[in-house]
C-alpha cells in the first residue's frame, strides 16, 4: 500500500504536473521551490505562453486540469494566455484562472468568441484579503475546454 502511494506520487510529479513560466527569475524560483518540496522540476519549462511553441508544448502534454494565475496586465497578454491554454489543453479539460473580477467583462467581445468553443462553468469570488496583495478584486474563473457555452448557466459564488 505504501509503495503504491509512493509510486503514484512519483508518477504525478514526473508525468502529470506541468508548469510554464516566462520570467527567468520566477522560473528559477519555481524550480527551486519544487526541488525544496521534493516535487522535482521535470515538467517545468521557461517559455512565453502566448507563442505557438508554447501551444504545441501544451498540446503535447494532454493536460486535463489547469490552475493558473496569469499576469493581470494587458501588456503581458493576459487574455492571450488564457485563450491559448483553453485552445490547447485536452478535450473536456477543466481550467481555473485567477483574474481580476472585471477582466472578462472589459474584454467582452473576445470572451464571447471564446464561449463559442469553451464553457464558463463557475466564477468563484475570492475574499477581499487577496485584493491588497494583487491590487485588484479577483475571482477564479473555471472553464471547461472544448465545450461551447450555448445556453448553459454560469454558477457564481
Amino acid at each position: 500500500m505504501i509503495n503504491e502511494q509512493i509510486s503514484q506520487k512519483y508518477a504525478i510529479q514526473n508525468e502529470r504536473l506541468f508548469g510554464i513560466e516566462f520570467d527567468k527569475e520566477l522560473f528559477t524560483l519555481a524550480c527551486a521551490n519544487m526541488l525544496i518540496h521534493k516535487d522535482g522540476k521535470t515538467n517545468l519549462t521557461q517559455m512565453d505562453t502566448r507563442t505557438k511553441e508554447a501551444c504545441e508544448w501544451i498540446k503535447s502534454k494532454n493536460i486535463t486540469r489547469v490552475l493558473m494565475n496569469p499576469p493581470f496586465e494587458n501588456k503581458y497578454g493576459c487574455l492571450d494566455i488564457v485563450k491559448n491554454v483553453l485552445d490547447n489543453v485536452a478535450e473536456d479539460a477543466i481550467c481555473g484562472f485567477i483574474l481580476p473580477d472585471t477582466k472578462l467583462e472589459i474584454a467582452r467581445k473576445k470572451v464571447e468568441k471564446w464561449l463559442l468553443k469553451h464553457r464558463l462553468l463557475q466564477i468563484i469570488k475570492l475574499p477581499d484579503i487577496f485584493a491588497g496583495m494583487a491590487g485588484n478584486q479577483t475571482s477564479i474563473f473555471i472553464f471547461k475546454a472544448h465545450e461551447p457555452q450555448r445556453d448553459n448557466k454560469i454558477f457564481a459564488c
